[in-house]
């Protein structure tokens, strides 16, 4: 049996953002860029919540 994973959304972004930045010190994000991670967390945690309801 798989035991069930869950990703937090809002720290997920938040690490993206944070690993966006050091990458590339300081650097500013568009309202799109921004729409962007949140869709990519989305899925992510949409991918990893919803596991334990599929079959492997």
């Amino acid at each position: 049996m798989i035991t069930p994973v869950r990703v937090d959304q809002i720290r997920l972004v938040c690490s993206i953002m944070k690993e966006i930045d050091e990458q590339n010190n300081g650097c500013f994000i568009t309202y799109e860029q921004m729409n962007t991670i949140i869709r990519a967390a989305n899925i992510i945690c949409d991918e990893f919540n919803n596991k334990d309801s599929k079959k492997e």
